[in-house]
């Protein structure tokens, strides 16, 4: 079994908790024992991380039709070379229906594995911690929509202590919403925050035009969508990106036009205050910037982003004066036509893959100067999502069809394993997140070896 540590030492959980108690106040800003470094890929540093061998790989899958049951599903598959059982899918939870199923993210304690169905409007929690082995769907939240006051469309998510924060594209408009609360992408987008028991907590909405929501305007517009979602635990900010709610779909149904004018709508990266959750500056970031990726270590805070009409990687980062700034750093190719989908930098800082389904590429860099990235490893790998091992050496890929594990070497990447998703019936993978036993001791895994003994994750106290 892999080793799983927690992001603040042996006392990971008395830290969150500790943060969880003064969220509301300006604690952050002053803790001297902050979660560091990126871990696992998109996760929050709030959330518990398996710094070893991972055991299981949680697959949010969408459903097509013809493709087995056609419907949404938690695919989850072994990853543990050390059990009998690698390789193979041990367990699916299908969900009823094709919902969108692209956002998925643990609770900051790792119990709880919510997952966003996009085009419904629908969140569904799945309790990893009963059983690593076999989640079991633990609630299913219809009234997304309603409840925010007219946020719809969730799709990325993150967590706080005892919280969880959904970004979505769009709202609900007048001009109309389809009765599964689909949103016809004209209205402003939102982070919705929830309690980790999936209780509604507040709405805040992104800053647009019409209503900036007492942020600045750095530079023209202010499109008031939403994409992905970062934290940066020690500056106390998040970071938002942007989408249009009808570029998002096309992202769903493998579409790739990029011509597309609601593609080019999306212009903007949002600083908030963390404690507060107010926007606090509007960056131009022109031509659709997706996927955040932060990095947290002693010598920086920082956040990447890629745009997927111009094919640029941005850096976000504060200035000699602390003053946040949005910098181009990076073109992917010269004519533009990567169309980058994913990231993932590693826990040290130093690499960013970048996941490109236009020229289906894979491209590594160095960025250890996250001013001056620098390309040093590229790959004809076409994977929409990507994730990385805490360690760096294995690389998890969903494509259009296909999960694989990729081990890197610092050189060269291997297949280690593959999976066809359409011929096992299962559908598309999409997002990917990690299992380990170990977090769990209770339910250790019985086909791997002995776990090491850990002290169980209680809930968070924050509610």
């Amino acid at each position: 079994m892999g080793d799983v540590r927690k992001s603040c030492g042996a006392l990971f959980v008395n830290c969150v908790r500790w943060l969880g108690a003064c969220m509301i106040g300006a604690c952050l800003l002053s803790a001297g024992a902050l979660p560091a470094g990126a871990g696992e890929t998109s996760l929050s540093p709030f959330t518990a991380r398996i710094t070893g061998q991972e055991d299981y790989a949680y697959v949010w899958t969408l459903g097509r039709e013809g493709v087995g049951d056609g419907m949404d599903k938690l695919v989850t598959v072994d990853v543990n070379p050390a059990s009998r059982l690698y390789g193979k899918v041990i367990h699916i939870v299908s969900v009823g229906g094709r919902h969108g199923a692209l956002g998925a993210s643990f609770t900051d304690d790792r119990r709880y594995l919510w997952a966003a169905g996009m085009e419904s409007s629908t969140l569904f929690i799945f309790d990893v911690a009963s059983d690593p082995r076999r989640p079991r769907l633990h609630r299913i939240i219809r009234g997304f929509t309603a409840a925010s006051g007219g946020a719809a469309g969730p799709h990325r998510m993150t967590a706080l202590p005892g919280r969880m924060l959904i970004t979505t594209p769009s709202g609900q408009t007048d001009s109309g919403q389809t009765d599964s609360g689909q949103s016809d992408g004209a209205g402003t987008g939102a982070v919705v925050e929830y309690s980790n028991a999936g209780d509604y907590l507040a709405t805040h909405w992104m800053p647009h035009d019409g209503d900036l929501r007492g942020a600045q305007k750095s530079g023209e517009h202010a499109s008031g969508h939403g994409f992905d979602i970062g934290l940066l635990a020690r500056s106390a900010v998040i970071v938002t990106s942007s989408l249009e709610h009808g570029a998002l779909l096309d992202l769903a149904s493998g579409g790739l036009a990029v011509e597309a004018g609601e593609w080019a709508q999306a212009t903007n990266v949002v600083i908030w205050d963390l404690h507060s959750r107010k926007p606090r500056k509007v960056f131009d970031v022109p031509g659709a910037p997706l996927s955040v990726q932060c990095s947290s270590t002693a010598a920086s805070e920082h956040c990447f982003t890629v745009t997927a009409v111009t094919a640029k990687l941005w850096l976000i980062k504060q200035d000699e004066t602390r003053t946040w700034r949005a910098y181009p750093v990076a073109q992917l190719d010269e004519a533009g036509r990567a169309l980058p989908l994913d990231l993932s930098v590693s826990a040290d800082g130093l690499r960013l893959w970048v996941a490109s389904a236009g020229d289906r590429k894979l491209r590594l860099f160095d960025v250890s100067s996250p001013h001056a990235p620098e390309p040093i490893f590229e790959s004809e790998l076409a994977p929409a999502r990507i994730a990385q091992s805490f360690d760096g050496t294995r690389l998890y890929a969903a494509s259009a069809d296909t999960f694989e594990v990729h081990h890197w070497d610092g050189t060269a990447l291997t297949t280690d394993l593959a999976i066809d998703f359409a011929r096992e019936g299962l559908g598309r993978p999409w997002q990917v997140r990690f299992g380990a036993s170990a977090l769990y001791p209770l339910a250790a895994h019985p086909l791997a070896g002995t776990a090491q003994s850990h002290a169980p994750m209680p809930p968070s106290t924050l509610r």
